[in-house]
């Protein structure tokens, strides 16, 4: 009966359930443990004795604690913020080669130099029936250190969530991510190359017409511009400065005269029709595939580094528990004339185990709440490095499992905390003791 009501809870209530299990009953224990010795005045008196000692303990396992806790909140994070990134690219049409590369080009804008696909790929890709919009995507060139980005007024209505008719009325205007710092009417003078190259400027201007809202892609810290514009300052068309912008032109022999692009974001009108154009554009000319797919591949290898990042993290918290009940122990045998009093007054062994073992939980507990406030601390810090640093959203979250793992670390701390308290109780006192 209590298996199938169990099994009747929802996966999230039985985790609720079992936190509030490894919480409590740690607790409860010591709750038990005072409410038959009272322990506390004792323990705290020798709390403010040792105070330096206790506060060395309290922080040396608050810090591994906090360690556990930016690990294992950071890499969901990371890898949550990276998906979210990449949610409102479908499909993804490049020349044949690494997906991975394609991805970290088109969708995290990493400078990658990929292979151009030809014009007639496009003219297909328009033709589909199937094919809400092929957005071409041009990129390689900066400003002021920020990727400026070529393609159509359809993809931005997309990653912007925006019904717009014509995002650009002229191919020299621009659209301003919201994380870069350009404003509306600033004049910018694109660079060929990445930022590490020695890049030289376009004689080309830009001027800023409209920032964009906030996305949650590493787009927002990119400046947009027509695809024309791209060819125009690398010479690969004659365009006219006042023609509208956009590379919207469905026409095929238009399409055809098209200088071609390292990649083509598709948007279908249905998941069948996305499968069926990746099948259909795995040529010899060109690759399809879906970011996320891909994406999840990579994580699957970069799995393995983490999986062994988390044994060392176990192992750093098995030492640093050790280090800290070896410490408890040897502060123990310190006391040794005030114990050998306890035991000349009577005081049953139970006694003495149940004031070490409370000693011991104190600091364990306080260490490891200090730990997962510093935890929650250094995971924000560090998110919002590396927010910057990737230009990936990054936004972490304290999920129960993260909280489950600092219990089962608190539990078997205190289990182990039993061991040097039996070891101590059990000691036998000599009349040298009382001297």
């Amino acid at each position: 009966m209590f298996s199938y009501g169990w099994d009747s809870l929802s996966a999230s209530t039985q985790d609720a359930l079992v936190l509030i299990v490894l919480i409590l009953l740690p607790l409860g224990i010591l709750w038990g443990v005072q409410r038959r010795f009272r322990l506390m005045p004792v323990v705290t008196g020798l709390l403010r004795r040792h105070k330096q000692a206790a506060t060395a303990i309290v922080l040396l396992i608050g810090l591994a604690t906090a360690v556990t806790v930016v690990f294992t909140v950071q890499e969901k994070a990371l890898k949550s913020g990276s998906a979210q990134a990449a949610d409102k690219f479908d499909l993804i049409v490049a020349a044949p080669g690494s997906q991975v590369d394609g991805l970290l080009a088109t969708v995290y804008l990493q400078p990658t130099a990929l292979p151009l696909l030809p014009a007639s790929v496009g003219a297909e890709l328009r033709r589909q029936a199937d094919v809400l919009f092929a957005a071409p995507v041009g990129f390689g060139d900066h400003a002021q250190g920020y990727p400026l980005i070529g393609t159509t007024g359809d993809l931005v209505s997309h990653l912007t969530n925006t019904v717009e008719p014509a995002w650009f009325d002229r191919i020299d205007q621009a659209l301003a991510g919201s994380e870069t710092p350009f404003q509306i009417g600033d004049i910018i003078k694109a660079q060929h190359g990445h930022v590490s190259d020695d890049s030289h400027e376009h004689q080309d201007e830009l001027r800023v017409v409209r920032r964009l809202p906030v996305t949650g892609t590493r787009w927002d810290h990119a400046l947009v511009v027509p695809i024309e514009a791209l060819w125009k300052m690398h010479g690969l068309g004659d365009f006219a400065l006042n023609q509208q912008g956009g590379g919207d032109s469905s026409a095929t022999e238009s399409v055809l005269q098209q200088p071609g692009v390292p990649a083509y974001i598709v948007v279908a009108k249905n998941t069948g029709a996305l499968y069926s154009l990746r099948q259909q554009f795995n040529a010899r000319d060109s690759m399809a595939f879906f970011p996320a797919e891909t994406l999840s591949r990579l994580f699957s290898v970069l799995g393995s580094v983490a999986d062994v990042v988390g044994v060392l993290t176990l192992l750093t918290q098995l030492l640093v528990g050790l280090a800290v009940l070896l410490s408890v122990f040897i502060l123990m045998r310190s006391l040794s004339a005030r114990f050998a009093t306890l035991f000349a007054l009577g005081a049953p062994a139970s006694f003495r185990f149940s004031l070490i073992w409370t000693y011991a939980a104190v600091l364990i507990i306080a260490g490891t709440v200090l730990g997962l406030g510093l935890g929650w601390v250094g995971a924000n810090g560090l998110a919002s490095w590396l927010s910057h640093y990737t230009r990936v959203s990054v936004e972490p979250q304290l999920s129960l499992v993260n909280v489950s793992l600092v219990a089962l670390f608190l539990n078997a701390m205190l289990i182990l905390a039993c061991l040097p308290a039996w070891l101590v109780a059990r000691q036998q006192h000599s009349y040298q003791d009382f001297s």
